[in-house]
């Protein structure tokens, strides 16, 4: 049984850009589809998504806490 699907964010959650705004302001892009499989496939399975990156971010920290992912 499959307990935990781990995933890496840049590449896989996202298309692996970063995107920089004029003051030095960081932004990626995540797909929806990602929070729709966290949520309505994975979760009522009992499959926990963990979220691995190498860098410390505000924004994957924002889009874990709006899917839930701990």
């Amino acid at each position: 049984m499959i307990k935990y699907l781990i995933l890496d964010v840049d590449g896989t959650l996202t298309d692996g850009k970063i995107y920089m705004g004029p003051n030095g302001e960081a932004m990626k892009a995540f797909s929806i589809k990602d929070g729709y499989v966290s949520n309505f496939i994975l979760k009522p399975v009992g499959i926990v998504p963990v979220i691995i990156t190498a860098r410390n971010s505000s924004i994957v920290q924002h889009r874990c806490d709006e899917l839930g992912i701990t």
